[in-house]
């Protein structure tokens, strides 16, 4: 293809070597997109877990709120209904915990067990480089004793 005076096939192959080229990237980019909408998607839902159990905890924190200023409002009016509503605060208070202690035991499990994949994937992974530098001194000597290399002395 001269440069200098292009003919009409050498400009139509030159237009359809641009067009599988664009084809390609278009392709990518339409693959690009689909592996970010997937991760976005993963995102937001992991979002929404974390809000609803923000919400979760919200709602507890409110509910004990609203049984502390319940009991503040009878201690004003009655000191003997006091300690009757105060028995039963304490125990609204406790159920609630009651009800939290499963949902922060998990969590605290979950660390757990965060923490122990790290473990074993950092030790798998030293004992693999270990195996990795034995067989590589292992085929070191294979070849030179092949060979019939003999190692420089000390």
């Amino acid at each position: 293809m001269s440069l200098a005076n292009p003919t009409n096939s050498d400009i139509m192959q030159a237009l359809g070597n641009l067009q599988g080229q664009f084809s390609g990237i278009a392709e990518r980019l339409d693959r690009a997109d689909h592996s970010r909408e997937l991760m976005y998607e993963k995102i937001d839902l992991q979002g929404r877990v974390v809000s609803d159990i923000g919400f979760a905890v919200k709602v507890a924190a409110e509910v004990a709120a609203q049984a502390r200023d319940q009991v503040a409002a009878v201690a004003i009016d009655n000191n003997n209904r006091v300690e009757a509503n105060k028995v039963e605060w304490q125990a609204g208070i406790r159920d609630i915990e009651a009800k939290l202690e499963p949902m922060i035991t998990q969590w605290k499990k979950v660390d757990t067990i965060g923490k122990a994949v790290a473990a074993l994937l950092t030790i798998g992974g030293v004992g693999f480089i270990a195996v990795a530098v034995w067989f590589g001194q292992l085929i070191t000597t294979a070849v030179q004793h092949w060979l019939g290399i003999t190692p420089p002395g000390p």
